[in-house]
């Protein structure tokens, strides 16, 4: 059976994508950590790779996401990820928008 999922967040870079998702197909699990994802997608190769969670903080119209891999800042119209790799500027997308490539990559790492 395929996981199903929704995706919360969507933010895109020409290089990268971010996205969190929920699975909505794990009705009794308790632990946050299998139900709520943030992944990282490389346009050029189309590859997942999860980021580590590490805090959340939640400020009016900011919003701040702190990962193993780097930290997320971002509202509802824009963001910023720094990572080892560098930083990003990203651009807040409507969930509903996130390209099906990705939505398939997004299924194939959480199978």
């Amino acid at each position: 059976m395929k996981p199903t999922f929704k995706v919360l967040y969507y933010l895109d870079h020409r290089d990268i994508s971010l996205i969190e998702v929920k699975r909505t197909d794990l009705k009794g699990e308790k632990d946050k950590t299998k139900i709520y994802f943030w992944i990282l997608i490389t346009k050029e190769n189309n590859m997942v790779k999860p980021l580590t969670f590490v805090s959340i903080n939640s400020e009016l119209e900011n919003e701040k996401r702190e990962f193993k891999e780097g930290n997320l800042e971002f509202n509802k119209h824009s963001g910023r990820f720094r990572s080892k790799e560098g930083l990003f500027n990203l651009v807040v997308i409507a969930p509903e928008k996130v390209p099906p490539i990705q939505l398939n990559a997004i299924n194939d790492y959480l199978l």
